[in-house]
């Protein structure tokens, strides 16, 4: 298990023979900041062709990060063909900022850097992109206030970007953008820098020996490519083999309201849990967005349904979230809608027991099995592996949560550099993080080591 060598050697005193172990050298290749089963990715040759199936916020980004790093992506995937928009009506950009060093604070803080700088990029060329602007955090109880204080004075970030108020903690450059442009410049942003699209849904993938087949739900093929990044949202890990290394995610059906504010309704988002917008203008037809509502269940079409029928008791829920922090805007909408429903928009989100996304190269669950089995059960080193363990060519950005507008432009940067051999916008130890093989390895950190029962006897013997 310790990935010692074991060698059988004369006794001492009474004893006729005893065993030694000796562990081994950890391996030259072994780094603290990127664990051994944590493998580097080669980088492609340029021009390299690079499928990324998907429609959504992340494959976009994906494509676009990749044709900036000089390869050739190809975005595979469909509209909705029944008008349904294939995004929210708006998207709330603002920090899950929390205290400490963790991956998850690192994170957390550079994906939202990131994605503020590239939406105020973007909004130069798209004007009306920010629907609103400052997204404000109320205080809380007594800990909840002590916690913020604290985190702002650890920060010590400028007050343009962080600032304390007396009803919570201010963010100004955060706020709410408009999918609908930045879905379509991400795309034609790709295109002109030498993007292909392609409009089918992808019903299979195929290993073929130099790479994958894609093809449609009738067999044809839609492409043959090197390199396939699934960034298809909670639907598309059905096209993935290997059950096993998706087990942990989670799948919940959200709702999104659009009520019509009235009375003094505040000028700038407020996040607690769940969160409302001001009135976001012409575009939204002058109504505000209240969020979210959350049904989990086991597969994505299951937590779709388990929303599709709670209409009513997802906006109670929502306004009774708001008038825990501002029971005065809860008032004023239920005073303005009545016993009316407002419009809503339904979507399903999925994310993992750390709260972080998955990106990387898809794992080979058998192969991490046998090479990495007992490091993950506490063995302080084992050889390094000679050939890969994850699914040469395969990767996948998934599980984003709620927080998809704000980590895919960071995620598609961290992939895309990889696939260039470019810097990386993180620690190497952030990738270890990221990558879809720590829910294997926790997995099998879980499991009775081997030779020993779930009980902690040696198999094999009685009690």
């Amino acid at each position: 298990r310790g990935g010692a060598e074991v060698e059988r050697r004369p006794g001492f005193g009474r004893k006729r023979h005893c065993l030694t172990g000796r562990l081994p050298d950890p391996p030259a290749a072994a780094s603290p900041e990127r664990p051994i089963w944590c493998r580097p990715i080669g980088p492609r040759a340029p021009e390299e062709k690079v499928a990324v199936i998907g429609s959504g916020i992340a494959a976009r980004w994906t494509a676009l990060r990749l044709a900036e790093a000089g390869l050739r992506p190809l975005l595979v995937g469909p509209e909705p063909s029944d008008g349904t928009p294939p995004h929210p009506p708006a998207a709330l950009i603002a920090p899950k900022l929390v205290r400490g060093t963790t991956a998850y604070a690192r994170l957390s803080a550079l994906s939202y850097l990131t994605t503020v700088r590239e939406m105020e990029r973007i909004a130069g060329e798209i004007p009306g992109l920010w629907l609103a602007r400052g997204v404000l955090e109320p205080w809380g109880d007594a800990d909840g206030t002590a916690r913020r204080q604290d985190l702002v004075r650890t920060l010590d970030w400028p007050a343009d970007w962080l600032e304390s108020r007396a009803e919570g903690l201010f963010h100004p450059r955060a706020g709410v953008v408009d999918p609908a442009p930045l879905h379509s410049r991400l795309a034609e942003r790709a295109v002109d820098l030498g993007a292909a699209r392609d409009a089918r849904p992808v019903a299979a993938l195929d290993r073929q020996a130099d790479g994958w087949r894609l093809a449609d739900a009738d067999g044809a093929t839609i492409a043959s490519v090197p390199t396939v990044i699934l960034a298809a949202g909670p639907y598309g890990t059905a096209l993935l083999p290997d059950a096993e290394a998706w087990a942990e995610i989670r799948h919940s059906g959200g709702r999104l309201f659009r009520p019509a504010p009235a009375g003094d309704w505040p000028d700038h988002a407020l996040n607690y849990g769940g969160f409302v917008t001001p009135a976001l203008g012409p575009a939204q037809d002058g109504r505000a967005l209240l969020g979210a509502s959350a049904h989990a269940a086991a597969t994505p079409e299951a937590a779709a349904a388990a929303e599709s029928g709670c209409a009513a008791e997802s906006v109670a829920d929502c306004l009774a979230r708001l008038a825990r922090v501002r029971p005065d805007l809860a008032r004023l909408l239920d005073d303005a809608g009545g016993s009316a429903e407002p419009p809503s928009w339904t979507g399903v989100r999925s994310t993992t027991p750390d709260h972080l996304p998955l990106a990387g190269p898809v794992p080979d669950p058998a192969s991490y099995r046998r090479h990495f089995r007992a490091l993950a059960q506490g063995a302080r080193a084992t050889p390094t592996p000679t050939a890969t363990v994850d699914r040469p060519g395969l990767f996948a950005i998934t599980a984003l949560g709620a927080r998809g507008y704000q980590m895919a432009p960071f995620l598609a940067e961290a992939i895309a550099s990889q696939l260039a051999g470019a810097p990386l916008p993180l620690a190497a130890r952030d990738l270890a993080a990221l990558h879809p093989a720590r829910t294997l390895m926790r997995g099998m950190a879980r499991e009775a080591p081997a030779g020993r029962t779930a009980s902690g006897r040696n198999a094999g013997t009685t009690a």
